[in-house]
């Protein structure tokens, strides 16, 4: 029961970093709950993005687990892309050695 509850917290903590900063990123022309909504005022919009950095991001770090939480998930990540190119790396080899197997077979 444990792990499951500390298995959605890390999914949780996850998406809420992502979320955030999809929200940051999207909002920062015109303004947003963050750094105020002062772009709305002006007359010509900004056609530069703005740049958010990581202590604007208030929800995140609002949880004291939030970084251990992105650094389980980063090495989660790591180990499925790890895995899919071992995974390919073997589909690869079992493909060439059948196709070895059936051009002797014909000769």
């Amino acid at each position: 029961m444990k792990r499951k509850v500390d298995r959605a917290l890390v999914n949780l903590e996850a998406n809420i970093y992502s979320f955030e900063g999809n929200y940051l990123e999207e909002t920062s022309q015109f303004g947003n709950i963050i750094k105020g909504f002062d772009g709305y005022m002006s007359t010509r919009p900004e056609k530069k993005k703005i740049k958010f950095t990581e202590e604007d991001r208030l929800f995140s770090q609002s949880s004291a687990t939030y970084q251990a939480a992105l650094e389980i998930k980063k090495k989660e990540e790591s180990m499925l892309l790890e895995e899919n190119m071992h995974e390919g790396y073997h589909k690869k080899v079992s493909i060439k050695k059948k196709s070895l197997k059936d051009k002797t077979k014909k000769e």
